[in-house]
């Protein structure tokens, strides 16, 4: 009799309805806008006493264009505890407004049962809305047109109120370039209307990213929707060289204009001239070239440009003067001259043939190459260098070994010869390591010969610098 009370008593209590084991939390009616997402939040408690795995779903999953999505469609609870998920709401930016209900099932995996929440949804829109903002090109040229599409779409089942439509262009630095205002009087109910406007760009437009905004106002002048776009307008720019000649009996004057009719500066270029090298004697630009060289035959000079701004132009203006022949006369004389010092003069060669990395302990060979090219013997001939303190001297020396001076700025090194004879050569040379590891170019001191000439007056030679170079570099 026991056992018969005890399975009566325990089917009645699996008779129970869900909502005695199982709650499920949520407002009765929840109220969101178009173009939100809103996330609400479900509370599910298990009242039973023994863990439980529950189901959750949501029915409808789209209500009228609103997409509804569980955060989560599976819980585990433990006896008399309680968890939360979510719901999200997205509704998109042009619907009409309603009020319709959803349901939130939640399912028990032991026992079967389902607990239902019935939730309702009111939708509140805009009368009217941006749907769309289109730029027939999103790149343009100077002097070409841009059109700007708008379109307002009424989603409801009345006629649209008295609004407003304000389309503005703006440069990149935020100036305003254009404005367009449009009354939009009605819409009929659930349909699009569509409004275009073109502007065309001056020849000097500024190039950068344009943005259109553009505003939907009421009566009140409140803003009911925006949207905004954006494009680029290219650089351009000219730097194509006119030239003009003009002759006269004495000189040729040439100019060279170069206008930018681009909407751009230039970026920074040289303007070039050819010339046959016999006329280098004879140009006379009123714009000292910046360099020039020699090709063959001819001479190029090039004149720097940084920059030309948009609409203006430089000039460029050079002659030929006749005149300068006899200037060319009296400077061959003087080159013979100066031709004639330096084969005839004694003179020092300073030399290195390393190439690599300057590492720390590799030793470098320095040479100074000594040498009377004159006709005559010099005497007292004192060779001097200089060894700074990012290198080590080596104290061993495979030549004449010379007198040392140490100081904090580096090693002062002296040979002192009695004499050369004429075309007579000595070789001196020593070694450094680097003190440091040298990553860019480093250069060392000049070296200097002192002797007495054949008239016993004092005389100095100075070599030429010697430049260490990154690997790829030669010496």
């Amino acid at each position: 009799m026991k056992k018969l009370v005890f399975l009566i008593l325990f089917f009645v209590l699996l008779s129970f309805p869900a909502y005695a084991q199982v709650q499920v939390i949520t407002p009765n009616e929840i109220t969101c806008f178009t173009g939100e997402t809103y996330s609400l939040e479900i509370l599910i408690k298990n009242q039973q006493d023994f863990q439980d795995d529950f189901l959750i779903s949501v029915f409808p999953s789209v209500l009228e264009g609103v997409h509804l999505t569980l955060e989560k469609y599976y819980l585990s609870i433990p006896p008399n505890s309680e968890k939360s998920t979510r719901v999200f709401i997205s509704i998109p930016d042009c619907i009409k407004e309603f009020t319709s209900a959803f349901s939130i099932n939640v399912k028990s995996m032991k026992t079967n049962l389902v607990q239902q929440k019935n939730v309702y949804l009111n939708v509140k829109g805009k009368a009217v809305c941006l749907t769309g903002l289109t730029l027939d090109k999103k790149q343009v040229n100077p002097e070409e047109t841009i059109s700007i599409e708008v379109s307002l779409t009424n989603p409801s089942e009345a006629e649209s109120p008295l609004l407003t439509l304000k389309t503005v262009l703006k440069d990149p630095s935020n100036n305003l370039v254009r404005a367009f205002e449009d009354k939009i009087e009605k819409i009929p109910p659930q349909s699009t209307q569509r409004i275009l406007h073109t502007y065309t760009f001056g020849k000097y437009a500024s190039p950068g990213n344009y943005r259109v905004e553009v505003s939907l106002l009421d009566s009140l002048n409140k803003i009911v929707d925006s949207a905004s776009e954006t494009f680029q307008v290219n650089a351009i720019y000219t730097n194509e060289p006119e030239k003009s000649t003009t002759l006269n009996v004495l000189s040729s004057t040439v100019k060279i204009t170069i206008k930018n009719e681009g909407n751009a500066p230039t970026p920074p270029f040289y303007v070039s001239e050819s010339l046959p090298l016999f006329a280098k004697i004879l140009f006379q630009p009123e714009t000292k070239p910046d360099k020039e060289e020699t090709v063959g035959n001819s001479v190029i000079y090039y004149w720097y440009v940084e920059k030309i701004e948009p609409g203006k132009e430089i000039t460029i203006v050079y002659r030929i003067s006749l005149v300068n022949v006899w200037i060319l006369i009296l400077c061959i004389i003087f080159l013979s001259w100066v031709g004639y010092r330096y084969a005839f003069t004694p003179a020092i060669v300073k030399k290195s043939s390393y190439v690599g990395r300057l590492e720390p302990g590799k030793e470098i060979t320095i040479s100074l190459e000594v040498k009377n090219k004159s006709r005559h013997s010099i005497h007292d001939v004192t060779i001097k260098d200089f060894v700074p303190s990012i290198l080590k001297l080596v104290g061993k020396f495979d030549t004449l070994r010379p007198k040392l001076k140490k100081t904090s700025a580096g090693v002062y090194l002296t040979w002192k010869l009695d004499s050369l004879k004429p075309k007579e050569e000595r070789i001196l040379t020593y070694r450094v390591k680097p003190a440091l590891e040298i990553a860019g170019v480093l250069n060392l001191p000049k070296a200097k010969m002192i002797y007495l000439d054949k008239k016993k007056m004092k005389r100095k030679s100075v070599s030429k610098t010697v430049s260490f170079k990154p690997k790829e570099a030669k010496v």
